[in-house]
């Protein structure tokens, strides 16, 4: 397999997971807090969704975006570590990082976002 291929599938898991998550804390939140937090958990996933395709497509502003919004979850979830030792957010700590590491410096999906730029 190509790098490129690979950098492809491997970004897909990625946003698959980093979706799958938000869908997640979404649905908990409402559960536990009400129909605000479905709104508020509907428009949070939709704009990760459209930043994550616009990384697809080799925009390298929304890459930049992700990182950043990626690095302050993990400062979030760092604090709130030190209140609560929960399993979620050393969870989240772990796939933000991979997260970053993935979008910033595999060099498999740097090929691929390349390719896709050009």
């Amino acid at each position: 397999m190509g790098s490129i291929e690979k950098g492809k599938k491997l970004y897909f898991a990625m946003a698959i997971i980093l979706v799958a998550i938000s869908v997640g804390t979404s649905l908990f939140s409402t559960a536990s807090q009400g129909f605000v937090e479905l709104i508020q958990g509907i428009f949070r996933t939709a704009v990760e969704v459209l930043i994550l395709y616009y990384i697809f497509k080799g925009n390298k502003v929304a890459k930049i975006i992700m990182i950043a919004l990626l690095f302050i979850g993990i400062l979030v979830a760092s604090m709130l570590l030190l209140f609560s030792m929960n399993i979620t957010f050393i969870t989240l700590i772990g796939v933000y990082a991979i997260s970053i590491y993935i979008i910033a410096l595999s060099p498999s999906v740097k090929e691929y976002l390349k390719s896709v730029k050009n």
